[in-house]
């Protein structure tokens, strides 16, 4: 785009912990650079729930691993991109950082909870020692004092008999339990930023919305800002202050929660917003968006969404479309709003 997207409203009283700007990851292969992210700008602010949303390949998870230096060969954070962390008084960038910085700040001052528990936890350890290790790794403290942290996590995001569970194994448990210990390992450290990558999938409605309850409900109790990657725009609707829609590997659209659901202005935005099932959609079937995102090696000149937009022009096809601010720092990338301008609508 020649123009990219950044969200820039900035919430009142609230300090800036993350600057994302000019991100681009490529994973080289033999036919070619796969653009997983192209030019992604966003800012982070403290006690703030930033929702990344879009389809499976737009480059959200690909993002979240940049942040924590988990990009590795044949993947490739590109020169100019920038990642600059400024929690606890710091002030690096991730991007250019060493092993040393990041793994002083990975799973200390940031840290992620992995979309599926069952492979993120190791099978031939107890629970509690996996989380321990973390908590030792980053603070000098006894192994009394880590196992009696740990086992006070675990009750905190409502594991029952929690020092019974801190013996455990990860194959002993529920999906949804493997998910709460995600989550307290990473809040071992009591974290500046969560990153948590579809902390729901796989879980019945039931513990899915106990998830999302003890999410917000740390995020208010520690002050943990959360970045949330999701496809499932209930959840945003439930949890997030601002959203940035990801469409092949860049933000399209940029606002706050509640604009955004509201009124919707890329055709991406509105195509996902009217394929959610509804009480008025029951007994029918739901709208789709017709055709493919397009292959990141071989991404066209123009819209990456052109072939898929039933408001396609001739120059979304021949070129990236321009960057157009309404109010309160919603933005969107889209031909459309650029007549509109120029006509005065």
């Amino acid at each position: 785009m020649s123009e990219e997207i950044k969200n820039t409203a900035e919430p009142k009283a609230n300090n800036k912990i993350l600057e994302v700007d000019n991100l681009r990851v490529y994973f080289h292969t033999k036919k070619g650079d796969s653009k997983a992210v192209d030019g992604n700008h966003f800012d982070m602010y403290e006690n703030q729930t930033l929702a990344i949303v879009g389809e499976s390949g737009c480059g959200k998870s690909v993002t979240a691993m940049s942040i924590l230096g988990l990009v590795s060969e044949p993947g490739e954070i590109m020169p100019g991109s920038k990642i600059l962390y400024t929690g606890n008084g710091k002030n690096v960038d991730l991007a250019k950082a060493s092993d040393a910085e990041i793994q002083d700040i990975r799973g200390n001052e940031i840290s992620m909870i992995f979309q599926e528990p069952m492979t993120s936890l190791n099978p031939v350890f107890t629970v509690g020692e996996q989380i321990m290790e973390n908590i030792r790794i980053h603070e000098d403290i006894s192994d009394e004092e880590a196992k009696a942290r740990t086992i006070k996590l675990l009750g905190q995001v409502g594991i029952s008999r929690p020092d019974e569970v801190f013996n455990n194994y990860p194959f002993q448990m529920s999906g949804g339990m493997n998910q709460r210990v995600m989550i307290a390992m990473a809040l071992s450290c009591s974290p500046k930023l969560l990153i948590a990558d579809e902390p729901t999938t796989a879980l019945d409605v039931t513990i899915q919305a106990q998830i999302l309850m003890l999410m917000n409900q740390l995020k208010n109790e520690l002050g943990t800002s959360i970045m949330l990657i999701t496809h499932d725009l209930g959840v945003v609707a439930q949890v997030a202050d601002w959203v940035n829609v990801m469409y092949a590997g860049k933000v399209v659209e940029t606002a706050d929660v509640q604009t955004l659901f509201k009124n919707p202005k890329h055709p991406y935005t509105i195509g996902l917003m009217s394929s959610m099932p509804s009480l008025a959609t029951e007994g029918s079937r739901l709208n789709v968006i017709e055709g493919t995102v397009p292959n990141p090696v071989y991404l066209p000149k123009g819209c990456y969404f052109a072939d898929r937009c039933k408001h396609c022009m001739q120059k979304c096809l021949e070129s990236q479309p321009p960057v157009v601010e309404f109010e309160n720092g919603h933005k969107a990338a889209c031909f459309l709003y650029e007549e509109a301008e120029q006509k005065g609508e």
